[in-house]
């Protein structure tokens, strides 16, 4: 995945759906914990899903994201195991097409090809996603190549159980 592709999908959501701002992030912390729990318990069992990997990660589900309410998704090219299995984990903590749980709550009262619904329900996890994005920059920028995962573990790692479940959570619209 070239950072070109990266930026330009940031960027272009970013636009589009605005981000967290800085200072506001308590506001959102349940779907921050599951969202980062998830991708911590990964990063557990497998270190090389590194901080690096995470950032990669956070594009290729916005990527993901996109596709669902366009149709559309670039081509990122080769994504390592490791990227996908985070950007997975992201995924799971609120998405429907991709958390078989998630769908199951949403078909009884929702209808996934509505597109207008998809915008809506999805914004929030952009907006959490962008501004995890900033802050995985500023973790490796100010702390090294891991210094993400270390702020997670150290922050609340203890309340993170140490299995492969992953969980999830309804954003506010459900």
């Amino acid at each position: 995945m070239d950072k070109y592709s990266m930026h330009r999908i940031a960027k272009r959501m970013t636009k589009r759906f605005g981000k967290i701002k800085r200072g506001e992030e308590d506001n959102y912390t349940m779907i921050f914990f599951t969202i980062e729990g998830n991708a911590l318990k990964v990063h557990r069992r497998n270190p090389a899903a590194n901080s690096g990997r995470m950032k990669e990660a956070i594009i290729v589900a916005l990527n993901e994201i996109e596709g669902h309410l366009t149709g559309e998704k670039e081509d990122l090219g080769e994504i390592s195991e490791e990227t996908q299995e985070l950007a997975n984990a992201i995924l799971m903590a609120f998405d429907p097409f991709v958390n078989g749980k998630v769908k199951k709550k949403f078909s009884k009262n929702f209808d996934l090809s509505d597109n207008d619904f998809l915008v809506e329900y999805f914004t929030l996890p952009i907006k959490i996603l962008l501004r995890l994005s900033d802050s995985v920059d500023a973790w490796v920028k100010n702390t090294g190549s891991d210094g993400y995962f270390k702020m997670v573990e150290n922050m609340f790692g203890s309340k993170i159980p140490h299995n492969n479940k992953m969980d999830y959570i309804f954003p506010q619209i459900v």
